[in-house]
């Protein structure tokens, strides 16, 4: 029937091909008419030929012009397409393409790479075309067709223009195969199936725990195969095994042995049977094996059926079972011996049994427990939850049994303790319990007991928790078990940081000597002894005390050392208040032998029992000689104070004390005067004095110096009116009382103007830099007793006259007593002087090496620029230039061609700079120009001049020449620009992104840059900087320097930032930002305020020699600044003593330009005898070239240097450099770093014998490093 469709297809194809029209003949001759002619007929022939060898093969064959697009198809092609043959030869209808080809392959067989296969054919990569695939019929439905082609011409350039092929329809035999695929794999899954369950039945059978046996079909049921445990629980193998019968292995003594009774008992339990009987291996030992046999095959009725059979060795089961009864006998002989009950609660029948033990520990007869209602109702009302809440969590299965311990009524009426045990042993179907049996035991006296103890270590407790005593619970080898929480408070530990300790090795000993103590007392406790001593102690907060430390044992029942109990009690108050007391009787003992005034304890009318050596000189007696003398006798017989009444009568007017002046005759017989003090001490019964405490002053001088007292006044008078300053006295209530004609000259006032009025009224002072009034110092001085002394230059406005600068102090006027009797204030002309300074401040603003401004000059200038901005709205501009290969130059030609390097920038900066804008040095190879006026597009114009003029410039130095380069930051200064700071962070940050960026250009701040977050960074850190300065956040940490033995030699002093939240912050972090904005000399002033008065506490505590050095680190602007110089230098005068102990650190990292000024001043400090160190020593390019400028006392290896000193050649060779420099110069040498012994060893052996690290110490804060320090050691 298809091949009938397929023919008629291929009939009116036929027909219409042939009644197609000719193509139309070029113009030419009737020969040339006839070939084509000829040709065309040909052509139809060769079709012809072709659709019937399509129809006879059940192919179709199609041809595709490639040139002009015209295809030639056949049946099969426009069946699938439905195309009409005589409508596609009439040209109604187009050929389809090949894209319509394509567009009809079915989607899962890739359209795409069936095209990209016809365009490679077409290329020549491949050499045909065919392929497999479903194409949509245009009934809808997906054929199965092969197509197959080649090209089959090509022009002369090698394109096709010609291309021939066949479609087949194989959509049948494409099923076929498919479904036959199908098959083929479920047929090799079952397969794979089945051999995997063959190898594993194999290997269980094999490798199985248990004796596996296949037996035949026989009655003796002789072994077909056995596996690997069979063989090795009977003691056979397996080729002996093979063909015997199970029989001959089962012992003869065991009844019903014979096999084939166990293949009946098989058949009549469905194919399975399990006994046990007694077999005997192969070496005579019996066993018993459970055996489990399985007749195989489903053919359990009939006479010859094979089996498998299991064993199992059960004879360790069956001797466990025989002991485990053998167990309960005893157990139940062990519950009698116990004196435990027992009772037995039926719950269907709810029916209870009670043995005569559990009767009589209830103390009633069986009659009042029948039930379990009865039970309950003898428990204690506030134990009946807990019962049923016990039994309820076993019946429902969530306890292994039911156990509690209650109160129930005894028979005579009290309530005493049992513990009740019990265990359901039979459940229903649901789970429901039907049975439970239990024990009960008396254990009323050990709950009493309990409860005793409880209370005991309640009360123990109360007081363990309470008391203000550190007590400790100590193993017997001294490691912590427990401690109260006084104990955690005292040592900031946690619990578990504290059971990880021994007793001794706490942080609260005061020394490793203290902690042998401890160690020694712990011990000498775990043999038993007592032991109590004090010991000093540092607590968590830094308190250090004084404590009286007990350990004791505590022992167990056999008398043994189980426990240590330790207590410290701090007995510092103790302590001090007898300190206090041996120090007062120790003060009045030689307060009264060896003051320089007389004294004397008499008694009765006078009579002397002991006096100093003061009374003995005064009245020219010996010791001995006085006493037993009465001091009425030595007084002048008309003295009207000799009589005792009169002396009495003052001593009750005077309620026991009386100061009376008198005469006595000495004992060399000369009258002095004298003043007497008599304080009544003790009296008698009779209520009159028994016994006086007398003092008696000579004033015989005295008396003789008022003579000329007035003599003395008139001079003092003479003298202030001389003096060149200004002096002010005033009284208590801050009115002039004496004024020299100095001080009036500088007020522009009379001395009679200023006398008997206020002194804020007269003296009237201001603040130089802001023209504030200034708080007079008096009144400060009235209110505090402390002196006033104001470093600084001063304004005074004169009265009808211009200001005055002077110089101001103001001191307190103390009477005898202590009391302040008024203030006297000194002024100082300080007008050329002023003058002075500020001509040197001026001098301070300018760089000497390039005479550009410096940071502090330009600075200032920038201030007032910012603030002209916001003022007049005027354009300014901040270029930050930085040279880019200055270093290079600096370390191969040296310093001196640097700076005249520096120099030459500096004139081609002010060369290419306009006379309007500010040129300055910032610093190293730092300039920076301001521009004025002009905007951002301008500047950016005048910034690239600059930088060309720079990268172009070439430095010749001894016949070689160098590229120098720079890189600038461009930034805008606004009215929104918070200050100079600001802007100068600005165009820094955008001077870094020009570096970033690949160098010698420009590059303009813009506030959405990634460089702004450097900038926001760096100018928050100056203002938490300022910040933290004001509120004296800066503090001084220390670590030790120490000798090679661990000696204690001195401290550096580093700055640590803390800021609100007490986090400390290392100088890491602001050290950078404090340089970029000048705060480096403010920093410097802050740690020098708390490093000098640490010296002279160190000085206090540690006097003479042993007092340690402190290190303190100067940086370069510090060095460079007058202002500073100036005020370090007053306040080592004002800290007497302590320069001598004071090191000063300079690296060489830092850029100091060593001019007269810096180098004078190095020298003034080390005239003072403070010694100068160069730091950071073998880190910079010209460490010995600074040794060679400046003189210093000694140097200090980096730590970079250190770091790998025992593998790195070059950090070797720097230090024997260092080692022999300093040996040679007599120079001091430290080497910081030191982390771990090895590199110490190695050091020593290089020569170094200072070292500074963490291997000794971590720096902490000041005062906690020396409190904790030894005096002469690094613990």
């Amino acid at each position: 029937m298809k091949s009938r469709k397929i023919f008629l297809a291929w009939k009116r194809t036929h027909d219409a091909v042939l009644r197609a029209p000719t193509r139309p003949q070029p113009s030419a001759g009737e020969g040339a008419d006839a070939t084509y002619s000829d040709l065309s007929n040909r052509l139809r022939d060769a079709a012809l030929v072709r659709h019937l060898a399509a129809v006879g093969s059940g192919i179709d064959v199609w041809e595709r012009d490639l040139v002009n697009g015209t295809a030639t198809f056949t049946a099969l092609a426009l069946q699938i397409f439905g195309i009409d043959p005589v409508s596609l030869a009439n040209g109604e209808v187009a050929p389809p393409g090949i894209e319509d080809w394509i567009a009809r392959i079915h989607p899962d067989d890739d359209p795409a790479a069936q095209m990209t296969r016809y365009a490679d054919h077409l290329a020549g990569r491949l050499p045909y075309l065919k392929s497999e695939y479903r194409v949509r019929c245009a009934d809808g439905e997906y054929r199965w067709v092969r197509v197959v082609g080649r090209v089959a011409e090509r022009d002369g350039s090698g394109q096709p223009s010609r291309m021939v092929g066949t479609t087949e329809d194989i959509h049948e035999r494409k099923l076929s195969e498919l479904e036959l695929e199908a098959k083929r794999v479920q047929l090799d899954n079952a397969m794979d199936a089945l051999n995997r369950s063959e190898r594993l039945f194999r290997a269980a059978f094999e490798h199985a725990p248990l004796g596996l046996a296949i037996h035949d079909g026989t009655l003796r049921a002789h072994y077909l195969g056995v596996n690997d445990a069979y063989c090795r629980i009977v003691g056979y193998t397996r080729d002996q095994l093979i063909g015997m019968s199970p029989d001959e292995l089962i012992a003869s003594d065991e009844p019903h042995h014979d096999v084939e009774q166990i293949q009946l008992q098989a058949r009549q339990s469905a194919g399975r049977v399990s006994v046990v009987r007694r077999h005997v291996r192969s070496d005579g030992k019996p066993i018993d094996l459970q055996v489990h046999v399985s007749l195989l095959d489903g053919e359990q009725d009939s006479g010859d059926v094979s089996a498998v059979s299991i064993i199992e060795d059960v004879t360790e089961l069956l001797e466990t079972r025989q002991a485990l009864a053998v167990s309960e006998t005893r157990a139940t002989l062990a519950i009698e011996n116990a004196r435990i009950g027992l009772w037995d609660w039926d719950i269907e029948l709810d029916s209870m049994f009670y043995s005569d033990r559990t009767l009589e520990i209830l103390g009633a007869p069986q009659e009042n427990f029948r039930t379990a209602d009865d039970w309950v109702a003898c428990l204690h009302p506030d134990d009946r939850a807990v019962y049923r809440d016990a039994q309820a969590a076993h019946f429902e299965s969530r306890s292994e049994h039911y156990e509690c311990e209650l109160r129930i009524r005894h028979g005579d009426g009290h309530y005493k303790w049992v513990s009740d045990r019990g265990k359901v042993v039979r459940r229903d179907d649901a789970g429901q319990p039907l049975r439970i049996i239990g024990t009960l035991m008396n254990i009323d006296t050990r709950k009493r007991a309990d409860q005793a103890l409880r209370e005991s270590e309640a009360r123990f407790r109360g007081i363990f928790e309470t008391t203000r005593h550190v007590i400790s619970v100590l193993d017997r080898d001294g490691r912590h078990i427990g401690t109260n929480p006084m104990g955690y408070e005292f040592t900031g530990l946690t619990v578990d940081e504290k059971r990880s300790l021994y007793f001794w090795e706490g942080h609260w000993w005061l020394s490793e000597a203290d902690r042998e103590r401890v160690r020694d007392a712990v011990r000498r406790a775990a043999d038993g002894e007592y032991v109590q001593f004090e010991i000093g102690q540092c607590a968590a907060d830094g308190r250090v005390m004084t404590s009286d430390l007990a350990l004791w044992p505590l022992r167990g029942e056999g008398g043994e050392v189980v426990r240590i109990f330790a207590k410290a009690h701090d007995i510092t108050p103790l302590k001090e208040t007898q300190a206090a007391l041996e120090d007062s009787q120790r003060f009045f003992r030689a307060s009264f032998e060896n003051t320089p005034v007389g004294f004397a304890i008499v008694v009765g009318e006078g009579v002397v029992v002991d006096a100093n050596s003061a009374m003995c000189e005064i009245l020219r007696y010996q010791k001995a000689e006085l006493v037993g003398k009465s001091f009425r006798e030595m007084t002048v017989p008309d003295d009207p104070t000799r009589p005792l009444a009169a002396m009495l009568d003052r001593l009750k007017a005077g309620n026991g004390r009386a100061v009376v002046e008198k005469r006595y005759v000495r004992g060399d017989g000369v009258v002095i005067q004298a003043r007497s003090h008599l304080v009544v001490t003790a009296y008698g019964d009779d209520g009159q004095p028994s016994e006086a405490f007398l003092m008696i002053e000579d004033i015989t001088e005295r008396v003789q110096r008022e003579a000329a007292l007035h003599e003395a006044r008139e001079l003092a008078q003479v003298t202030l009116t001389s003096l060149v300053e200004g002096v002010i006295r005033t009284d208590l209530t801050g009115e002039v009382t004496l004024c020299n004609g100095t001080a009036a000259k500088l007020m522009g006032m009379e001395i009679a103007d200023i006398v008997g009025r206020p002194i804020t009224s007269t003296l009237q002072l201001l603040n130089l830099a802001t023209a504030t009034r200034l708080p007079c110092p008096a009144v400060s001085v009235l209110e505090s007793g402390e002196p006033v002394r104001i470093s600084d230059f001063v304004g005074l406005q004169a009265t009808g006259q211009r200001r005055r600068v002077v110089t101001i102090s103001c001191s307190a006027l103390h009477a005898m007593d202590g009391k302040i009797l008024g203030t006297v204030t000194v002024l100082q002309d300080a007008e050329k002087v002023y003058a002075l300074t500020e001509a040197l401040a001026t001098q301070a603003a300018q760089d000497e090496l390039t005479g550009l401004l410096n940071r502090r000059g330009f600075m200032q200038r920038l201030e007032q620029a910012v603030a002209d901005v916001g003022r007049y709205e005027q354009a300014l501009s901040l270029l930050y230039v930085d040279l880019d290969r200055f270093k290079l130059v600096n370390d191969a030609c040296g310093h001196d061609a640097g700076d005249r390097l520096l120099a030459e920038v500096a004139r081609l900066l002010r060369l290419h700079a306009r006379s309007t804008d500010t040129v300055g040095r910032l610093g190293g190879d730092e300039f920076v120009l301001l521009l004025h006026g002009v905007e951002e597009d301008q500047a950016l114009a005048i910034a690239n001049r600059i930088i060309d003029s720079l990268n172009t410039y070439r430095f010749v130095h001894e016949g070689r020449a160098f590229t120098l380069g720079a890189s600038a930051g461009l930034a805008s200064v606004c009215a929104e620009t918070a200050n100079a700071a600001t802007g100068l962070a600005w165009a820094d940050a955008a001077c870094r992104a020009a570096k970033r960026e690949g160098r010698g250009r420009v590059s303009v701040y813009r506030p959405d840059a990634a460089s702004i977050v450097d900038a926001r960074m760096a100018t928050g850190w100056s203002y938490r900087i300022q910040e933290g300065l004001e509120k004296g956040n800066f503090r001084l940490f220390l670590q030790k320097i120490v000798s090679a033995d661990g000696e204690i030699l001195g401290y550096e002093a580093l700055a640590r930032f803390v800021d609100s939240s007490g986090e400390t912050v290392g100088p890491h972090m602001f050290l950078s930002a404090a340089k970029r904005f000048d705060l480096m000399t403010r920093i410097d002033r802050a740690i020098f305020n708390q490093a000098l008065p640490l010296l002279g506490d160190l000085h206090a505590l540690r006097p003479g020699a042993s007092c340690p050095y402190l290190s303190v680190n100067l940086g370069a602007r510090s060095i460079a600044d007058p202002l500073f110089q100036n005020w370090l230098i007053e306040r080592l005068a004002d800290n007497l003593g302590v320069a001598a102990t004071l090191w000063i650190e300079i690296t060489e990292l830092e850029e100091i330009s060593w001019t007269e000024e810096e180098l004078a001043f190095v020298a003034i400090l080390r005239s003072h005898g403070v010694r100068i160190y160069l730091d950071d020593f073998g880190t910079g390019y010209n460490s010995f070239d600074v040794l060679k400028r400046i003189a210093v006392d000694g140097i200090k290896i980096d730590r970079s240097v250190t770091s790998d000193i025992m593998s790195g050649a070059i950090s070797q060779a720097l230090v024997k450099a260092a080692v022999s420099i300093s040996a040679d110069m007599e120079l001091d040498l430290v080497a910081e770093g030191i982390e771990d012994d090895a590199t110490l060893q190695f050091l020593r052996r290089l020569g170094v014998s200072k070292f500074q690290g963490f291997f000794f110490h971590r720096p902490e804060p000041a005062a906690c490093a020396i409190r904790t320090s030894s005096p002469t050691r690094c613990s």
